[in-house]
């Protein structure tokens, strides 16, 4: 990876079982470890923001994570995100409310123990890191409102040296 990257990304898990709670906090804990900055949390769900990774640490983690509490029903949406200046000086930036609900979306829609990355943000590390082509399976999710979204989704393996 050349430039830096904005990842907005969302934990969910299953907002009815107890470890579903336990993992979003355990998962949320190692994603802060890793850089990421909380935006918002709940019983079933968390949304963090990293900017400027240089790295693609973010979604090695989420795919490590979904595997470890698969159970748990934990799964990841990710998101390229477009970052916005605070509005008072000495704020933090935010990111922007679109990247946050794509994540979100995407979050909710995975499969358990998945990770999904918004088709915008999965070209552009297609185009930035070639060797994550076999990495991200393009997928096309449908809603129960009729609706369709263009995703990829990632399937890690074994992380490669």
């Amino acid at each position: 990876m050349q430039a830096p990257i904005n990842f907005v990304i969302s934990v969910h898990a299953d907002a009815a079982r107890e470890d579903g709670m336990v993992a979003v906090g355990l998962a949320t804990e190692r994603l802060r470890a890793g850089g990421a900055d909380l935006i918002e949390a709940n019983d079933d769900e968390a949304t963090l923001v990293q900017f400027d990774a240089l790295d693609l640490d973010v979604l090695w983690s989420a795919a490590d994570l979904a595997r470890e509490h698969d159970r748990a029903g934990l799964r990841f949406g990710i998101a390229s995100g477009v970052k916005e200046r605070p509005a008072r000086p000495g704020a933090r930036p935010r990111a922007s409310e679109r990247s946050v609900a794509q994540a979100r979306g995407l979050a909710r829609s995975a499969d358990r123990a998945g990770v999904l990355v918004s088709s915008q943000l999965g070209s552009l590390l297609i185009v930035s890191d070639p060797t994550l082509t076999p990495r991200l399976r393009a997928t096309r999710l449908f809603h129960a409102d009729g609706g369709t979204l263009q995703a990829y989704r990632f399937e890690s393996g074994a992380r490669a040296g």
